[in-house]
C-alpha cells in the first residue's frame, strides 16, 4: 500500500486536476472528492498544505516551472503535468522538501498517472528548478 505522502500527492493531484478542467469547482465538491477518497487525516493534511501552498506561492511557482520550461510554454503541457510539476516546485520550495525525494516520486506518479515520455520529462524540468534554488 502506498505511503501517507504518495496518497496526498496522488489525491492532491486528482483535485488539482479537477480544478482546472472546471475552475468552478465549488467547496461542496471538494468535501465530497475527499469522502470519496475515504484518505486518513494524515493524507488529507499533507495534500492540504500541498494544495494551500500553490494556491498561497502559485505565482512563484509558475515562475520557476515557466523559467524551468525549454521551448515549452506551460499552457501547452497537459493539465496532468502541469500539476504534478506545480506539486513537486510546491514541496521542494514551500515546504522544503528534499528535492531527490521530491523528483523521485514526482516521476513516479507521472509514470503512474501519464507515461514514461511524461516521466522524463517531469524529471528534467524538476531538476532544473532544483538547480536554480
Amino acid at each position: 500500500m502506498p505511503g501517507i505522502r504518495h496518497q496526498a500527492r496522488s489525491n492532491a493531484l486528482q483535485l488539482l486536476y479537477k480544478r482546472e478542467v472546471d475552475p468552478k469547482t465549488t467547496q461542496e465538491e471538494v468535501d465530497r472528492f475527499w469522502k470519496t477518497a475515504k484518505v486518513s487525516g494524515k493524507v488529507l493534511e499533507f495534500a492540504g498544505e500541498l494544495l494551500d501552498g500553490i494556491e498561497t506561492h502559485g505565482d512563484e511557482i509558475n515562475r520557476l516551472i515557466k523559467d524551468a520550461l525549454e521551448n515549452w510554454k506551460a499552457e501547452r503541457l497537459t493539465v496532468l503535468v502541469r500539476g504534478l510539476l506545480k506539486l513537486a516546485v510546491c514541496e521542494m520550495v514551500v515546504l522544503k522538501a528534499p528535492p531527490a525525494v521530491v523528483i523521485d516520486e514526482a516521476v513516479e506518479l507521472a509514470r503512474e498517472f501519464v507515461d514514461e515520455e511524461s516521466a522524463r520529462f517531469v524529471n528534467g524540468v524538476l531538476d532544473k528548478v532544483r538547480k536554480t534554488m
